[in-house]
């Protein structure tokens, strides 16, 4: 049987174990989730690009 501050240590090591790891859950999610928004804005700009080379194109040849 183990002395009730041995257990008590115990028990704050693994909250605090569990507290680090949540945390660093939380920041690769973060972290892939702020990946992915630049990823989707890097898709929009290029279909912005897309649309305004289009448009370019057809005035251009209209002239």
């Amino acid at each position: 049987m183990t002395p009730p501050l041995v257990s008590a240590m115990i028990a704050r090591a693994r909250r605090r174990s569990l507290l680090a790891l949540l945390f660093i859950l939380t920041l690769l999610v973060g972290i892939c989730l702020g990946l992915k928004i630049l990823e989707l804005q890097q898709v929009a700009e290029s279909a912005v690009n897309g649309v305004i080379a289009l448009a370019l194109a057809v005035r251009a040849v209209k002239l």
